[in-house]
C-alpha cells in the first residue's frame, strides 16, 4: 500500500506543479496584454513576485491604443485575450447596472474572432456523443458550418427520417480552457479589488462568481434544452409564436439537435411581404408574457434570434441565457411599468428603490427629485408611443448607481430584453406604443 500512496502522492504534485506552470504562462500572457493596451500601472500595483512578469512592464504601450479610451482600450483586452474573456465581455455588455454605459457600447462590439474547428473535429465530437457513426443518424451533415462562435459551431444536417435540423457542437477542449481562465479571473478580481480603489465599486470579485455561473450553464446544452422545453409549453396556446423542436435523443452536454426553421430574420422580413405593424405588436406582447404570465423570459431577444416564418409566424432560437422572475420580483416591476405608464413619478422612484440593493448610503429625496427630472425629460408633453423607451431606462438606472443602488441581475436583463425588442419594434413598426403594449398584463397583474 505504501507504493501505491507514494505514487498517487507523487502523480498529485507533478499534476498540480503542471497547472501551476500553466497558470502563470496564462498570467504572464494577459499581464502583456494589458501592458500593451495601456494598463501596466494596474499590473505594477499587484506586486507580482515573478520578476520575469514585471520585465514586460518595460515593453510600453502599443502606440496604436495610446490614442483610444479606456473604455476602448478594455474590449481590445478582452477580444485579445480570447473565448473566456470574449464572453465576459459579450456578458457584461448587458450589466449598466454593473459597469458605466459607455464600457457596456465598446463590450456590444466584441465578436467571437475564432476560427472554426475541422469537419472531422466536428464529426469527432458528434460521433464520440452519439456513440455511433454520423451516417447512422444524418442523411446528411453539411461541410461548412452555418455559425461559429467561440463556445460552439453549427452545422446544418438531414435526420435520417427526413427532419432539415441544425446541430450545436461545442469546440473541443473549450471548456478545461474556461475552467482555467476562470481561476486566473478570480486572482485578478480580488487584485482589482486590492489595488484599484475605484474597482470597489463594480465588486469584480462578485461580477466573476456570476458570469463563472452564467457560463457554467452554457457550457451544458442540457440547460438550453430544458429552457427550450419550457418556453414550448409555456407559448402551446400562442399559434403565432414557433419554438422549434429540439430532438433530446440525439442531444447531450455538447450537442444540440434543433429543428431548422426556413424563414427571414425579422428586421429583413418586411422586404418578403410581411405584415409588420402587426409581428412587432405581437413581439413585445410575447415578451411582456414571458415576464408577467411566466415569469421565465429569453435574456437575448437581439434580431439574429427572431426570425418570421414563411407563414407569418414568429420563431424563436437560442435559448441558453434566460431569466427568471419570482411573484414579488413580477409585481415590482408591475409596480414599476404601471407608476410610469400613468406618470407617477413618486412611484417610479419608490418602485425602483424598493426593488435595488442598497450599496451604502442613499438619499432618498435627491434619487426621488432625479427621477422626477427624467421622467419630465422623457414622459412630459410626449405620447407614450414617442418615447425613447430604452434610453429611458438606461438613464434611471445610471442615476440609481450614483445614489449606490443597484438593479437586480435578472431586472437588468428584463430592462435589457425591453430595449432590444423595442429598438426592433421601432424598425419594423414605428408607431408601436411599447407602454401600451404592456399596461394590460400589469394591470392584470395588480388586479389580481
Amino acid at each position: 500500500m505504501q507504493p501505491m500512496s507514494t505514487m498517487r502522492s507523487v502523480y498529485t504534485n507533478i499534476k498540480a506543479a503542471r497547472t501551476a506552470l500553466k497558470d502563470m504562462v496564462r498570467v504572464r500572457e494577459i499581464t502583456s496584454v494589458l501592458v500593451r493596451h495601456g494598463f501596466g500601472h494596474v499590473v505594477k500595483a499587484w506586486n507580482m513576485p515573478d520578476r520575469s512578469v514585471l520585465d514586460d512592464l518595460t515593453d510600453g504601450t502599443d502606440p496604436d491604443s495610446k490614442h483610444l479610451s479606456g473604455f476602448e482600450r478594455i474590449a481590445r483586452v478582452l477580444e485579445e485575450l480570447g473565448p473566456t474573456f470574449v464572453k465576459l465581455g459579450q456578458i457584461l455588455s448587458t450589466r449598466s447596472d454593473l459597469i458605466p454605459q459607455q464600457l457596456c457600447d465598446q463590450l456590444k462590439t466584441l465578436q467571437d474572432n475564432v476560427a472554426p474547428i475541422s469537419l472531422e473535429q466536428a464529426r469527432e465530437v458528434v460521433e464520440e456523443q452519439l456513440g455511433r457513426a454520423i451516417i447512422e443518424v444524418f442523411d446528411d451533415f453539411s461541410d461548412a458550418p452555418l455559425a461559429c462562435a467561440s463556445i460552439a459551431q453549427v452545422h446544418t444536417a438531414r435526420l435520417k427520417t427526413g427532419e432539415e435540423v441544425v446541430v450545436k457542437i461545442q469546440r473541443p477542449g473549450i471548456r478545461e480552457t474556461i475552467e482555467a481562465d476562470l481561476h486566473i479571473l478570480y486572482w485578478i478580481a480580488n487584485k482589482l479589488e486590492e489595488t484599484v480603489p475605484e474597482a470597489e465599486a463594480f465588486d469584480p470579485v462578485a461580477i466573476t462568481a456570476e458570469f463563472e455561473r452564467a457560463i457554467s450553464r452554457e457550457l451544458d446544452f442540457k440547460f438550453e434544452v430544458n429552457n427550450l422545453r419550457k418556453f414550448q409549453r409555456n407559448f402551446i396556446d400562442w399559434p403565432s409564436i414557433y419554438i422549434p423542436e429540439v430532438y433530446s435523443d440525439y442531444s447531450t452536454d455538447k450537442i444540440m439537435v434543433m429543428e431548422r426553421l426556413r424563414g427571414h430574420k425579422i428586421t429583413e422580413a418586411g422586404a418578403y411581404g410581411h405584415e409588420m405593424e402587426e409581428i412587432g405588436r405581437r413581439c413585445v406582447q410575447m415578451l411582456f408574457k414571458m415576464v408577467f404570465d411566466d415569469g421565465f423570459f429569453h435574456g437575448d431577444l437581439h434580431p439574429g434570434n427572431l426570425w418570421v416564418l414563411d407563414d407569418g409566424r414568429i420563431g424563436v432560437i437560442d435559448f441558453g441565457l434566460v431569466g427568471r422572475l419570482n411573484q414579488t420580483n413580477k409585481d415590482a416591476i408591475a409596480d414599476l411599468f404601471l407608476s410610469i405608464a400613468t406618470k407617477n413619478n413618486a412611484g417610479v422612484a419608490r418602485a425602483l428603490y424598493d426593488v435595488s440593493i442598497k450599496r451604502g448610503a442613499t438619499d432618498y429625496s435627491a434619487f426621488e427629485q432625479d427621477v422626477d427630472d427624467l421622467m419630465s425629460l422623457y414622459f412630459e408633453n410626449t405620447s407614450l408611443a414617442e418615447v425613447d423607451f430604452g434610453a429611458y431606462l438606461r438613464e434611471i438606472i445610471e442615476g440609481a448607481i450614483r445614489h449606490n443602488l443597484r438593479v437586480p441581475a435578472d431586472f437588468t436583463m428584463f430592462f435589457k430584453s425591453v430595449m432590444t425588442v423595442e429598438g426592433i419594434g421601432k424598425i419594423v413598426s414605428p408607431n408601436l406604443d411599447l407602454v401600451g403594449e404592456c399596461r394590460p398584463y400589469v394591470e392584470r397583474l395588480v388586479a389580481g
